[in-house]
């Protein structure tokens, strides 16, 4: 671990091998003198915060790319902004370059190229609104360089990025591609006007951080030397596409006591993939009105309207958005979609008088084996009826004598199953509802013989 201050500035001696008492005191400098009055949410908040202030100094043992730091909150005055400050403030001695959103994709391109040839340290996108959804921006989080033609020139420029990514916005939205790219830290500090709050450990933060900025850079030192003295052991818990990051900052952060990283994975994806949202309601849907069925783009339109958020589709008439709904379907084949405990997979079946048929196939990994199918029941009804409402469970009751045989290994049949679906019609008086019921021949793979 190398630190080279600036002429002037002196840095404490820092330990060879800190002990956990010589760990403790930078740990509580940095998460409650520091941090202690920033509202997070929760564990893994706090320390995505002390990560991305600990990988300023860590940036080169690593090698890989480095995530954007998503810091979100419900309202302005939330203290983002300032904590970015703060933090850019221990690791340079000066405020964040702020770039705002581009546009569109092109707009974004050149914002990233005219940044990049700056050599930036750090890259804040500040404030944003719209929702987030750029390839050129998804590329540079990704890739060790960049390349792009200079503006006005007639040559290529090939970039190292080297920088610490950060956003910050009012509960920003963002798209599939990018939400994978991110690593959030949500601030909630539940009041509707949070720049009236007095209750401060530091009321002048910045002036506190210029003050002691020598002992916050030594307390990070700290941190990293002592998880250089343990080993350099691996995270437990790592993100697609940035292993390395997770890696070692996730190490750094067990070996110095600081609990939650990556703890919130789950959470972010939910809320933060507005388009996952659209498609996995979409989905659902499908599955409760037509199951394994094949069927065309056109019959699922109508399930696909009535969703609240639709699955994206646009033009300026209906026939333009269902061709726009059909390609987007095509976009999302051989993807898998998790319904409750259940997954299934959007997959090709074919073409039907030149239109694209599709199905949902529950995924192979939720099957039962041969094993678990021949166990599960031993015998079978040798006659009587059986009730199709319970799937022709073994345990039902019958209406003749209970005499068994032994049942050959159970295979896949076709049995007769009810699908109901909703019609929404509408009338001068208002909306109103008709129940259809329709009888449909559906395969199942862990059904009985019937």
């Amino acid at each position: 671990l190398l630190y080279v201050p600036a002429s002037g500035f002196a840095v404490p001696d820092i330990p060879a091998k800190p002990t956990p008492a010589e760990i403790a005191p930078p740990r509580t400098l940095i998460c409650e003198d520091l941090h202690g009055d920033i509202p997070f949410t929760g564990d893994a908040e706090s320390s995505h915060v002390v990560a991305l202030q600990l990988l300023g100094f860590l940036r080169g043992l690593l090698d890989g790319p480095r995530p954007l730091h998503r810091i979100e909150k419900p309202a302005p005055g939330t203290g983002a902004t300032l904590m970015v400050d703060a933090i850019t403030g221990i690791l340079t001695g000066a405020g964040a370059s702020v770039m705002t959103e581009g546009r569109d994709d092109e707009e974004w391109r050149k914002r990233v190229t005219a940044k990049l040839r700056q050599i930036p340290s750090i890259v804040l996108i500040d404030n944003l609104r719209a929702t987030l959804d750029s390839s050129a921006l998804a590329a540079a989080l990704t890739a060790p360089f960049w390349e792009d033609r200079i503006l006005g020139h007639s040559e290529m420029a090939r970039l190292p990025i080297r920088c610490l990514w950060i956003a910050t916005g009012n509960n920003p939205e963002f798209s599939n591609e990018m939400a994978r790219r991110l690593v959030r830290i949500r601030l909630d500090p539940h009041t509707d006007r949070p720049w009236q709050r007095s209750d401060f450990r530091h009321p002048d933060l910045m002036s506190w951080v210029r003050a002691n900025r020598a002992r916050l850079v030594a307390a990070c030192l700290t941190l990293c030397q002592a998880w250089i003295a343990a080993g350099r052991p691996r995270g437990g818990r790592t993100i697609g596409s940035f292993e390395n990051w997770a890696h070692v900052l996730g190490g750094v952060l067990e070996v110095a006591g600081i609990p939650g990283f990556l703890g919130n994975l789950e959470e972010m994806m939910e809320s933060s993939d507005s388009e996952g949202a659209a498609w996995n309601a979409f989905i659902g849907a499908w599955w409760d009105r037509f199951g394994t069925a094949e069927v065309t783009a056109a019959e699922v339109y109508d399930i696909a309207l009535f969703c609240d958020p639709p699955p994206p589709m646009s033009g300026a008439n209906e026939q333009a958005r269902k061709t726009s709904f059909g390609m987007s379907i095509g976009r999302m084949r051989d993807r898998v979609f998790r319904l409750g405990d259940l997954r299934v997979r959007l997959v090709k079946a074919g073409t039907y008088r030149r239109a694209t048929k599709w199905q949902l196939k529950v995924s192979e990994d939720e099957r039962p084996s041969a094993a678990d199918r021949r166990s599960a029941d031993a015998c079978e009804p040798r006659a009587g009826r059986v009730s199709l409402e319970n799937e022709g469970s073994h345990t039902q009751g019958t209406e003749t004598k209970p005499e068994c045989e032994p049942c050959e290994p159970c295979e896949p049949f076709s049995t007769l199953t009810r699908a109901c679906t909703r019609v929404r019609t509408k009338g001068d008086a208002g909306k109103r509802f008709t129940t259809l019921t329709r009888l449909t021949k559906r395969r199942f793979f862990n059904g009985l013989r019937v």
